[in-house]
């Protein structure tokens, strides 16, 4: 639990450290992007709308997955130009993913020698994205990827390709 709780304590203090009246917050649905097939999330906006910091809780039923996966994660990423009506052109950031479902793991198993298989559970992400604003309503679409995805491309050749890693996402946000 002490992720959840630095997380916290990082989310406490972007008001303190961007100044409580540029800070905007903000809560988003989205699918796609491996943090699940439904996805909420809250965040905050800072330094005038160019960063931003979220926590996300995702959800992919047993149809999709085998066993219902929960998904819960950590986004920050920095817009190249903010807006509160108008296009964003480009946003890039980077996240932590954690899948709670007991079919993964994060720390290796004791049957498997020691750095056998990396972590199934948790994951870090890059994404790219840009959006539509309309005052406090906001559509986006971002290209993401993870990092295991991302390995297998270079550790075969041939096999993988970009198109084979990289997923979508599609969201709306809400400022309140």
């Amino acid at each position: 639990m002490s992720f959840v709780r630095d997380l916290v304590v990082f989310l406490c203090l972007i008001p303190a450290v961007a100044g409580a009246s540029s800070v905007v917050p903000y809560a988003k649905a989205q699918t796609g992007g491996y943090a699940g097939l439904a996805t909420v999330g809250l965040g905050l906006e800072a330094f005038e709308r160019h960063a931003r910091a979220e926590v996300l809780y995702g959800f992919v039923p047993a149809a999709f997955a085998g066993t219902p996966q929960h998904i819960v994660g950590f986004k920050a990423d920095a817009a190249l130009s903010a807006t509160t009506w108008g296009w964003v052109p480009a946003y890039f950031g980077g996240g932590l993913l954690y899948n709670l479902s007991s079919r993964v793991f994060a720390r290796l198993p004791e049957e498997y020698p020691e750095k056998y298989y990396p972590s199934t559970a948790l994951h870090w992400e890059a994404h790219l994205g840009t959006e539509m604003r309309f005052g406090k309503h906001g559509a986006y679409v971002e290209v993401n990827m993870h990092e295991l995805a991302w390995l297998a491309m270079f550790d075969n050749p041939g096999y993988f390709g970009v198109q084979d890693v990289l997923t979508y996402t599609v969201g709306y946000k809400f400022a309140f």
